[in-house]
């Protein structure tokens, strides 16, 4: 019997999920970036207002909501035309401000990590984790504010399902900056002693 020859494996065309991830890894960058444009798209907050009025989830650029009146998209520019017009007061008002102190955050986070890949700098990288983790403490202050400290109160509840996320990632901006430059020293002492002898 007869088989058909098959090409080298060094030929084959890799599996294009395995090319990306690879890709991926060896370009941490890329990687950075997708994190950072991920706290973006996924949702942080979902909640409910007063006693069953209505409901809603919350990105950070927008949130969705549904109640007895109607379901409506907020934008984060329309919450602080509502503020300054004076339609929002008080507390909401306040963590309105908080949100987007930490949207403003995260907006400072994101170009400092593509200004971080152009330049290969790794300072500004852990600037954006310090940022990022900014942005988390100025969301939970601002559920804090609308909800209370327990996400829970008159207002209605909330459950910050994004938060564990964004802080996770400044988190990991910070730590893989110290790992980086960590292995950069250790080959510049390399280097050093190899000159010497």
């Amino acid at each position: 019997m007869i088989q058909p020859l098959q090409p080298p494996i060094d030929t084959m065309k890799p599996c294009p999920v395995a090319w990306i991830t690879t890709r991926m890894m060896q370009n941490r960058s890329i990687l950075k970036v997708v994190l950072s444009a991920i706290l973006f798209l996924v949702p942080i907050n979902v909640y409910m207002i007063g006693s069953g009025i209505g409901t809603g989830i919350q990105w950070a650029l927008f949130r969705y909501q549904q109640t007895t009146y109607g379901n409506t998209l907020f934008t984060i520019d329309m919450d602080l035309g509502y503020v300054t017009g004076g339609v929002i007061t008080g507390k909401s008002a306040l963590s309105t401000v908080a949100w987007l102190g930490g949207v403003l955050l995260l907006v400072a986070a994101l170009i400092l990590v593509l200004l971080a890949i152009r330049e290969e700098g790794q300072a500004r990288t852990r600037h954006a984790g310090y940022l990022t983790i900014g942005a988390w403490v100025a969301f939970l202050a601002a559920d804090m504010l609308q909800y209370g400290l327990i996400f829970s109160g008159p207002a209605g509840f909330v459950i910050p399902v994004g938060l564990p996320l964004v802080f996770i990632v400044g988190w990991l901006y910070i730590i893989s900056t110290d790992q980086e430059e960590g292995g950069d020293s250790v080959h510049e002492e390399e280097h050093s002693f190899a000159t010497e002898e």
